[in-house]
């Protein structure tokens, strides 16, 4: 294993996966726990123990600028202090990982029985995990499940994701530690 993807969740860990499959499939493993605080320890436990790149992906929680830079600041610096010298880098999705769903107007009514009212669209940009719950659920044939959604995502529907935030970046972070080989086999 060259890097780590941690993430704050089941779903955050499904999408990142697919959305991330070539590039993950040796060399990287994503990773979840199932809170925020527990994502940001597991993070920085790998980068102490296995001496790896870690890519931390967090839910912004806000669209508020000032609050996801300091949130960066601190978290950068938090990962930072586990081990200097390995690469770590904290990717802020805004407000959440969910509203990659929502960056294309086309994908989710294809994805969705019933597809999605113009008012569930424009809250779907600030409050896509809870858009994505509700929309689910009163669908003709409910998912239940916002997996079930990654599992439906075409390659196209990928290779569209793939040009978003934080996936670019996580992708350019990637590129840059864990794909290239540099990574040195831990001592």
């Amino acid at each position: 294993m060259n890097a780590y993807i941690v993430t704050e969740g089941e779903f955050h860990t499904a999408l990142l996966s697919r959305l991330l499959a070539e590039e993950i499939s040796r060399k990287v493993r994503v990773v979840s726990a199932s809170t925020r605080s527990g994502a940001r320890s597991l993070a920085r436990s790998l980068v102490a123990t296995r001496r790896r790149p870690v890519a931390l992906v967090l839910d912004a929680r806000t669209t508020d600028e000032t609050l996801i830079r300091e949130e960066l600041l601190v978290t950068r610096e938090f990962l930072a202090m586990a081990s200097p010298g390995i690469p770590t880098e904290v990717f802020m999705a805004v407000p959440s990982v969910g509203v990659l769903l929502f960056k294309d107007r086309g994908l989710l009514p294809r994805l969705v029985p019933g597809g999605v009212s113009e008012d569930n669209w424009v809250r779907g940009r600030y409050e896509p995990e809870q858009v994505l719950q509700e929309i689910l659920r009163i669908g003709k044939v409910p998912m239940h499940d916002p997996k079930d959604l990654v599992r439906s995502l075409t390659d196209d529907d990928v290779a569209q994701m793939r040009k978003h935030s934080p996936v670019s970046e996580i992708l350019a972070f990637l590129q840059e530690t864990a794909l290239t080989g540099a990574v040195e086999a831990p001592s």
